[in-house]
């Protein structure tokens, strides 16, 4: 189904500089499996294409791609939205691409013949691969390096955690419900959670089961979205969160105490302590809904009984 389709122009342009034009903006649940652009010109245009998940934002391309003259991109990439979400494009010349970006509503996937959940399809552009800084999680499916889908949480962690950063964040899009354990595999280097690697769950039937650890990250590198966290020891173990970004995460604790601390809070985030107590440290955001005591800079509905959420 096609979601939009259009040039890329801006009114408002700099000096003929598109800059952050939203090619499409999601409304719900979506996916994306195909954003052509082709350059209508007769000289070569320069472009970013990203996507922009809240406050993260993930190129599609190299950034500062050369689309020479008559050439085509095909992104084939499927990709996952939430509501708001949106695809942008930056050019140096404005009114020259054309695209058209196909999808559909997530809800519907498995009725589009032009969708294979099976497939992770790479990014074509021309006769290029272009790499990617999105990789798919599926712990059923065998891996392929190659159309960079994994089936094991740690070395999803330890190949993104390598070309990472503040330019280039990575998103490991777990594409499929189930458990998964948050470990870091033994790998030299790894670890559980890698700054600037963000994780995405297709719904929140995925589980991260955690340990009884203190996990720690740059503030406001990491974001975890959209996914199921547990730690349920038995009213015993006292693990820790420092640093995360949380977006429509639902945990559930069965420990002495979970801590967060310097954490935000995005979206609708459910925070359930069936024993032992939960605690925010200089977190801040929501809304939240817990049955614990909320921290001084958060909003939402607290001290609410476990049986209501």
């Amino acid at each position: 189904m096609k979601l939009a389709e259009g040039i890329i122009l801006n009114p408002n342009i700099v000096k003929n500089y598109v800059n952050d034009a939203i090619l499409y903006r999601a409304e719900a649940e979506m996916y994306v499996n195909s954003i052509f652009l082709i350059n209508t010109a007769d000289y070569p245009v320069t472009l970013s294409l990203t996507v922009l998940y809240d406050s993260t934002q993930v190129n599609l391309v190299k950034p500062d791609y050369v689309l020479n003259a008559g050439q085509s991109i095909n992104v084939t990439q499927k990709i996952y939205l939430s509501a708001l979400h949106e695809i942008r494009c930056n050019t140096a010349t404005d009114n020259v691409v054309q695209y058209i970006i196909n999808g559909g509503a997530i809800e519907d996937e498995a009725n589009d013949p032009s969708v294979s959940s099976n497939v992770y399809n790479s990014t074509t552009v021309g006769t290029d691969i272009d790499s990617q800084q999105i990789f798919k999680l599926i712990p059923a499916e065998a891996e392929s390096t190659e159309d960079r889908a994994y089936n094991d949480y740690s070395r999803a962690q330890n190949i993104a955690r390598q070309s990472a950063d503040s330019a280039t964040p990575y998103l490991v899009n777990v594409r499929e419900p189930g458990t998964i354990t948050v470990e870091d595999g033994g790998l030299s280097g790894n670890s559980d959670f890698n700054d600037y690697v963000n994780i995405q769950g297709i719904n929140r039937g995925v589980k991260l089961i955690l340990s009884n650890v203190a996990y720690s990250v740059t503030a406001d590198t990491v974001l975890i979205e959209n996914v199921n966290v547990r730690f349920e020891a038995s009213g015993t173990g006292t693990p820790t969160m420092t640093g995360f970004k949380f977006k429509d995460v639902y945990f559930n604790f069965d420990c002495s105490t979970f801590t967060f601390i310097n954490c935000k809070f995005e979206g609708i985030c459910y925070v359930k302590a069936t024993a032992g107590t939960v605690t925010f440290t200089t977190c801040s955001g929501g809304m939240v809904v817990t049955n614990a005591d909320p921290g001084a800079n958060m909003f939402g509905y607290f001290g609410s009984a476990t049986t209501d959420f």
